[in-house]
């Protein structure tokens, strides 16, 4: 007799790896962050903020990586609104945490960041990702796709899947019961 079902032993399968995975298994990486650019005008802002369902925004200075600050959509779009700029003093410090951190350390870190994304960085300070408290509850319970994001992982049929390339490897042994995807070496 089975104990689990799939859903509730892919769960308990996520927490208990979780502890071993990289961080660069559950961030957004780079390409995939959306930020604003200091430099940029004011309807241009409020089109990217609008066209978002995130509710923080990195706020940076003509690149990614000269984070000024991270700033709170709604208040974000009130400053644009009011003032024609955004207020810097709104804005919360960033939270940086290398890359080389343990997903559990990085969890400790989102209980005090309120709510607030973290940024990763490498050896050289260079933005590699960020990390949400969602993204560490879909490394346990699987993907939830933002409204502008199409799933990872769809079926197709019986014999066939479409699966981005940037996948999480465990979340796709899981869905296909399937083992061997994870190089435990390189978790």
């Amino acid at each position: 007799r089975q104990v689990f079902g799939d859903t509730e032993r892919n769960m308990v399968s996520g927490v208990l790896t979780l502890a071993d995975r990289s961080i660069h298994s559950i961030m957004t990486p780079r390409n995939d962050i959306s930020w604003l650019n200091l430099d940029d005008d004011v309807e241009t802002l409020k089109r990217q903020l609008d066209g978002s369902p995130h509710s923080f925004f990195p706020v940076c200075r003509g690149v990614l990586d000269e984070v000024i600050g991270i700033g709170r959509a709604k208040e974000l779009v009130a400053d644009l609104i009011t003032h024609g700029t955004i207020r810097l003093s709104r804005l919360r410090d960033p939270i940086i945490v290398p890359e080389s951190i343990g997903i559990l350390k990085v969890m400790e870190t989102l209980k005090r960041a309120k709510g607030q994304l973290v940024m990763v960085t490498d050896e050289f300070g260079t933005i590699e990702g960020v990390v949400t408290p969602i993204d560490v509850f879909e490394a346990i319970a699987g993907e939830f796709p933002d409204e502008d994001e199409m799933p990872d992982i769809v079926q197709i049929d019986d014999n066939h899947w479409r699966v981005d390339g940037a996948a999480d490897l465990h979340h796709l042994e899981q869905v296909l019961n399937a083992e061997g995807l994870v190089d435990d070496d390189d978790v």
